[in-house]
């Protein structure tokens, strides 16, 4: 005659089997699920990973110089983008790219002491990723302080970019610094 603890031990293996099967069978189904499609801040911050490394000036010819201009680095397990303009030079900047949700920004951080935040315009052009000024930023008191408004990267092909980086001061455009540059140790 079975005692009351080995029926109950007959019930619970069987059980706890089942509860096992039931789970492997749950976790394959989340494996075949379909990846969601990549929104278009995520399309243009990847396009921004492509970036990473030293980019040169290219001359009026367009023949790449030996000077660095910008460099790209990935950080935080890849989760934000540094770029430093003019590195190692008395007017370095840094410019930090990440998501937000469903948006692409950045954090300018200039040679004129502020930090303007800006957004990426949503496009699914990836050969050129714009950025207008949010109206926030530090060291500002308000937009109508001296500080880079919007920002421009024109995408040539893998090896090329131009950029165009607009201040503004009292709601006028007061300078525009414009950059064509290629990866640098590639022939160009």
């Amino acid at each position: 005659m079975l005692t009351q603890k080995l029926k109950m031990k007959m019930w619970v293996l069987p059980l706890a089997l089942v509860g096992l099967v039931g789970m492997a069978v749950a976790q394959d189904q989340g494996a075949v699920q379909e990846a969601k499609p990549l929104t278009t801040a995520q399309k243009q911050f990847a396009h921004l990973k492509t970036l990473v490394g030293d980019w040169v000036a290219v001359d009026e010819e367009g023949n790449a110089t030996e000077e660095v201009v910008s460099r790209f680095a990935l950080t935080a397990g890849g989760s934000a983008i540094i770029e430093t303009e003019f590195p190692g030079q008395e007017h370095e900047m840094v410019t930090l790219f990440h998501l937000d949700g469903d948006d692409l920004i950045l954090a300018h951080y200039c040679v004129m002491q502020n930090q303007p935040q800006m957004k990426a315009v949503a496009s699914d052009d990836l050969s050129t990723i714009a950025f207008k000024c949010t109206g926030k930023g530090t060291n500002m008191k308000s937009e109508a302080d001296a500080h880079m408004h919007d920002g421009t990267y024109w995408f040539t092909d893998e090896n090329h970019y131009k950029a165009a980086w607009n201040m503004k001061e009292a709601g006028e455009v007061t300078y525009t610094a414009e950059f064509s540059v290629a990866r640098a140790d590639v022939e160009n």
